[in-house]
């Protein structure tokens, strides 16, 4: 892992309030930064919304979290989503914001190569509302499964992944494993 310019807990104070409410459903604007567009969108009707101080807050710390992992500066994009993740009142599953986070931090170990933390943030993001919908959540998942040799469960979050999105999902992704899945599945 290479040297980061600043200290682990540097991120970004919360600017501004970055969260929407459309009728009755709390939204995150897809950001420039983050890697994926199905970490952000509408959520479901049956998740808390945390009010817009402290979804401010933890948005800032996904976004600064992004810009970190945008740079290829893993150690520091997991610090600030595990700070995202920490600022959750609790049940910390139950807001609109944690399908988010969790998918956030996940993204963060995979790209940091900590698949078996991955893993755990992932499984964090089926538990929320709107997780098991996800296609990027399965995504992660299966590759993250497929990286510490858990081809049969790799082969099974690829599918559904593959079922919930098609070909699209593994847009921009390693070849790898939409070969795999090819190996398993007729695609």
């Amino acid at each position: 892992m290479r040297q980061e310019g600043k200290m682990l807990g540097e991120c970004a104070e919360a600017k501004g309030n970055h969260l929407m409410e459309r009728g009755g459903y709390l939204i995150a604007p897809h950001t420039k930064s983050a890697t994926h567009p199905f970490r952000n969108g509408i959520l479901h009707e049956k998740v808390r919304l945390v009010n817009d101080k402290l979804a401010s807050e933890i948005q800032a710390k996904i976004d600064e979290g992004d810009t970190f992992l945008s740079e290829d500066r893993f150690a520091l994009a997991v610090k600030c989503y595990e700070q995202a993740a920490a600022l959750l009142p609790e049940p910390r599953n139950a807001h609109a914001i944690s399908l988010q986070v969790y998918l956030a931090l996940g993204e963060g170990y995979f790209f940091s190569g900590y698949y078996d933390q991955a893993l755990v943030a992932f499984q964090q993001a089926m538990k929320t509302s709107g997780g098991i919908e996800n296609p990027l959540t399965h995504l992660r998942m299966g590759q993250s499964y497929f990286e510490i040799g858990e081809l049969d469960s790799a082969a099974d979050s690829l599918t559904r992944s593959y079922a919930l999105d098609g070909r699209t999902i593994f847009d921009g992704e390693d070849e790898k494993y939409l070969s795999f899945l090819a190996s398993r599945i007729d695609l």
